[in-house]
C-alpha cells in the first residue's frame, strides 16, 4: 500500500510538473503576444500623432495661398510662441495647444474677401472691420467639432483680445485673456511688424513698435520673452556665412540634409519651408509632389564651407 501511494505520489508530481512547464511556456508566448501587440500599437498611436500634426500644418499654409505676403507668417508665430511657453516652463498639454493655436490662429480668415486680407485694421473701413473680427470665432468653429483641438480653439478666439479690454470678441481683460492666447497674439504683432521692414535693426524697431503698446494691447511680463524669442527666430533664418546652397536632384537627397530655401508646388502651395531637416517621410512626399504638382524651382539645401586645411 506504502509503494503504491509513493508511486501515485511520483505520478501525481510529474503531472503538476508538466502543467506547471505547459503554463511556463503558455505565460511566455502570452508575454510575447501582449509585447508585440503593445509595439503595434505604439506604432500606430506614434503614425496618428505624425498624421495629426501634418494635417495641422497643411492646414495652416492654406491661407498663404490667398496672401503669398505673408508666407511663413504662421510658422513664425508658431515657433515664437512655443518658445515663449517653453521659456516661462508651462506644461507640456499647454504648450501642446498653444503649438496648434499659433498655427491654426489665422484659418478663420480664410472666408474673407481678398481685399480685407491686404488691410491693416486700423485702415479698414467700419463695415470690413465687422467682417475682419469674426474671424476668430469662425475659426474656433470651424476645429471644435474635434475635441483634441477644441482647447485650442479657445485660445485662437482670445488671440485679438486686448489687455486693456478693447480687443475682440469678447472684451476680455488682463489676466482673463487666457496666456496662450496672450503669447499667440504678441508673437503675431511681432512677426507682422517685422514683416514690413528690412535691415539689421528690424528687432529693435519691431520691439519700439511693441513697447507702445505694451499694458493697452500686450501683457508686459511678455516683453522681455518675445524679444529673446524674436531675436532667436531671426538668427536662425539669417543666412550663415560658413553655409553655402547646393541644388540636388530629388533622387540625390538624403535624411539629414536641411532645406535651405522653400519648396512650392507648381501651383504655388507652401510645401515645405526651409530649414526643415529631411527625413524618409518629407524625402517621399517629394517625390509625390514631383508627381502630383511639381515645383518650378529647385531644390536648395544647406552646404558648409569646407574649412581650409592648417598649413
Amino acid at each position: 500500500k506504502k509503494y503504491h501511494l509513493t508511486k501515485e505520489n511520483k505520478r501525481l508530481s510529474e503531472i503538476v510538473s508538466k502543467q506547471n512547464e505547459a503554463l511556463k511556456q503558455w505565460n511566455m508566448k502570452l508575454a510575447k503576444i501582449v509585447q508585440e501587440q503593445t509595439v503595434d500599437i505604439v506604432a500606430k498611436s506614434q503614425r496618428l500623432k505624425e498624421n495629426f500634426v501634418d494635417t495641422i500644418i497643411a492646414f495652416s499654409k492654406l491661407l498663404e495661398l490667398r496672401n503669398t505676403s505673408i508666407r511663413n507668417h504662421s510658422k513664425n508665430v508658431c515657433e515664437m510662441s512655443v518658445k515663449i511657453a517653453k521659456k516661462m516652463n508651462l506644461p507640456e498639454e499647454e504648450i501642446k495647444n498653444i503649438n496648434i493655436a499659433s498655427l491654426l490662429h489665422d484659418i478663420g480668415k480664410i472666408g474673407l474677401n481678398d481685399s480685407i486680407l491686404t488691410k491693416d485694421f486700423d485702415d479698414m473701413a467700419a463695415k470690413d472691420m465687422k467682417e475682419y473680427m469674426l474671424h476668430p470665432i469662425r475659426a474656433q468653429a470651424v476645429i471644435d467639432p474635434v475635441e483634441d483641438m477644441r482647447d485650442a480653439g479657445i485660445l485662437i478666439r482670445h488671440h485679438h483680445e486686448r489687455f486693456n479690454g478693447q480687443g475682440f470678441p469678447d472684451k476680455l481683460m488682463g489676466k482673463d485673456i487666457p496666456l496662450g492666447s496672450r503669447i499667440i497674439a504678441v508673437a503675431d504683432f511681432m512677426d507682422r511688424t517685422m514683416g514690413k521692414f528690412r535691415g539689421d535693426n528690424v528687432i529693435r524697431f519691431a520691439m519700439n513698435k511693441f513697447k507702445e503698446e505694451l499694458v493697452r494691447k500686450f501683457d508686459p511680463q511678455l516683453y522681455h520673452l518675445i524679444e529673446e524669442a524674436a531675436t532667436e527666430l531671426y538668427q536662425e533664418q539669417l543666412p550663415s556665412t560658413n553655409v553655402l546652397e547646393e541644388e540636388l536632384h530629388i533622387e540625390d537627397l538624403k535624411a539629414g540634409m536641411i532645406l535651405s530655401r522653400d519648396i512650392v508646388s507648381g501651383s504655388g502651395f507652401p510645401f515645405l519651408w526651409k530649414g526643415t531637416e529631411l527625413n524618409e517621410k518629407y524625402i517621399n512626399a517629394i517625390k509625390r509632389y514631383s508627381l502630383l504638382d511639381p515645383s518650378k524651382e529647385g531644390i536648395f539645401i544647406r552646404k558648409k564651407k569646407q574649412e581650409k586645411p592648417d598649413k
